[in-house]
């Protein structure tokens, strides 16, 4: 009886605790409160979150100092995601004077970003696009586009 007792006392101290945490990311950042985190997303830098998103986790949204990462509303995101709208400066990858180079990245409402998928800085995907599992977005994708593969290519539009 105590251990079942303990048990649920401990239940909802962590459930109270992931919810607090969560309150704090979307006071830092820009999120919706209907935005949904799930469990090892990473969240960096300058990013917004549209209403009725979700990402699950784990994965990595990296906004940089000087660019953002901006989701759309209705977003579905899967886990083991990297957007990334920082990189290393080929020229001066490492060191004491490293560079970065920073772009915004740019994703429209209704977008489906499949799992393991990258996406480079710079780049702006349409609304309603699908982004195929395991995907490397390099390029812009247009609205209503599926693409997929390493670097990302249009499969098909998709049907209205």
């Amino acid at each position: 009886m105590l251990r079942g007792l303990l048990y649920r006392l401990y239940s909802a101290l962590k459930e109270n605790f992931e919810q607090v945490q969560l309150e704090a990311v979307k006071a830092k950042y820009k999120l919706d409160d209907s935005v949904e985190l799930g469990p090892g997303v990473h969240l960096m830098g300058q990013v917004e979150i549209g209403a009725n998103s979700y990402v699950n986790g784990p994965g990595i949204i990296y906004g940089g100092e000087h660019a953002k990462v901006k989701i759309g509303r209705w977003c579905a995101i899967a886990n083991n995601v990297n957007l990334r709208a920082a990189t290393h400066d080929l020229d001066n990858p490492t060191g004491p004077n490293v560079k970065m180079i920073e772009a915004d990245i740019i994703i429209g409402d209704h977008v489906w970003i499949g799992a393991n998928v990258f996406i480079k800085s710079g780049v702006t995907i349409g609304d309603h696009a699908v982004i195929g599992a395991n995907s490397v977005v390099t390029a812009a994708v247009a609205a209503n586009h599926i693409v997929a593969g390493n670097p990302a290519r249009t499969i098909r539009e998709r049907s209205s």
